[in-house]
């Protein structure tokens, strides 16, 4: 037999150890989700042939050292993750170095607290350390890897990189729920997922985003990144200023924005109204001021839309999507107003209320119409109040008007005689 291969079952009970392994051409064992207790037998780490070892997602408990792995010289792929294991692998110059040469490593909920030492694997495309408990620095020798697609290190106590990650084939990056402080690292060229969420970096997101030097293969290159390739960016719950940058609206393929609970400031670029495929934006909890730009109700394919928490004013944009989504979208921005909040606009000619004095909770005041209607009522009060106040000029004009009407009553009398006559 050459291969097993029960993946994504819910079989039970233990592995047992394997008979005649030296013998074995077994070249892929595969038990990966399903509810496999126990611990892994030591003959499985004597399969020589053995190509794939995948065993994640299970219950699987016991002790691990990854420096077994080295007697698999034919292993390429190995998974581990989402178990009850406790791996154990060597930090810097380990014996980690003899491994063979994996390229795929998913050791994501391991219990690992010391970064493995992978800077042999040339060949690695799959790195998965996600949901451990590795502290310190991201070693600066990952950039070697050049072939790294994909890159999960989230949900660790990592707190600084040694090195930028100039890895130029890197696709998919994910640090978010880390303890990374600092400036923001700008991500790798040509990447299309990045989630920096949930970690301490502070200042402004770089306006350098757009291109980065690398080194592949000895030789350095300045690459710019093409912007049509962003899919997902998250760098929410981070300590962020400042505006967001306007060249985020060349992100063309964009779907996912989330910037929320940082300190960003200044008005929503309207350029964000060129992401014609975004799906999901979420700018809440931040300081941004000024209205929602209208160019967010051209947005067709927006499905999730939260600006709640911020110090928007103004008319909320009317839209067939501005209008699907409930007040909570909106909700503690004390100054927008029109539906779908429950604030109604003062004034429904103009199209937005202004952040002026005028305005108070989204009711705004037209001071022209105001300026006006209060010379009329002044110039009409010049008339009145004298007729009220004044008897002598109140008997006078009584007078005047009395005789003006009697000499108008005969005159209309004569007239009414003289074509009867006729």
């Amino acid at each position: 037999m050459q291969r097993i291969q029960l993946s994504n079952n819910r079989f039970g009970g233990q592995i047992h150890e394997f008979p005649n392994v030296s013998s074995s051409l077994l070249d892929t064992l595969d038990f990966s989700t399903n509810k496999l207790e126990g611990p892994i037998p030591s003959s499985v780490f004597d399969l020589a042939k053995l190509n794939v070892l995948e065993l994640s997602s299970n219950k699987l408990n016991g002790t691990v050292e990854l420096h077994l792995v080295q007697k698999l010289r034919n292993l390429t792929t190995l998974g581990l993750s989402d178990n009850n294991l406790t791996v154990i692998a060597s930090g810097k110059n380990s014996n980690l170095s003899s491994l063979p040469q994996i390229k795929m490593l998913r050791l994501a909920s391991c219990n690992l607290r010391v970064f493995p030492y992978l800077r042999n694997q040339s060949e690695l495309y799959h790195l998965d350390l996600s949901d451990n408990q590795i502290t310190g620095p991201v070693p600066g020798w990952i950039s070697e890897l050049s072939l790294l697609r994909y890159l999960n290190l989230s949900r660790n106590l990592l707190v600084d990189l040694e090195r930028p990650l100039s890895l130029p084939c890197l696709d998919i990056l994910d640090l978010h729920r880390n303890q990374l402080q600092g400036s923001i690292p700008v991500p790798p060229s040509f990447i299309t997922y990045v989630d920096y969420s949930s970690n301490n970096f502070s200042s402004y997101i770089p306006p350098n985003i757009d291109s980065i030097t690398v080194t592949f293969k000895g030789f350095e290159r300045n690459l710019v990144k093409i912007l049509t390739i962003f899919t997902s960016v998250d760098f929410s719950s981070n300590n962020f200023e400042g505006p967001i940058p306007d060249f985020i609206g060349q992100f063309k393929a964009l779907y996912v924005l989330n910037l929320s609970h940082n300190a960003l400031t200044g008005r929503i670029p309207s350029s964000l109204g060129n992401l014609s495929h975004l799906e999901s934006l979420d700018l809440s909890s931040n300081q941004f001021t000024g209205q929602i730009p209208p160019q967010l109700a051209s947005l067709s394919f927006l499905s999730v839309l939260n600006l709640s928490y911020n110090r928007l004013v103004g008319r909320i944009p009317t839209g067939s999507q501005m209008q699907t989504f409930s007040a909570d979208s909106f909700e503690a921005n004390q100054g927008l107003c029109g539906p779908p909040s429950n604030l109604v606009c003062f004034n429904p000619l103009i199209s937005a209320c202004s952040n002026t004095n005028g305005s108070i909770s989204g009711i705004e005041i037209d001071w022209n119409f105001l300026s006006a209607e209060l010379g009329y009522i002044f110039g009409l009060g010049i008339i009145i109040l004298p007729l009220m106040f004044c008897k002598r000029w109140r008997t006078c004009m009584s007078f005047d008007f009395e005789n003006q009407f009697a000499a108008n009553l005969l005159l209309i009398k004569g007239s009414v005689g003289r074509k009867l006559e006729l």
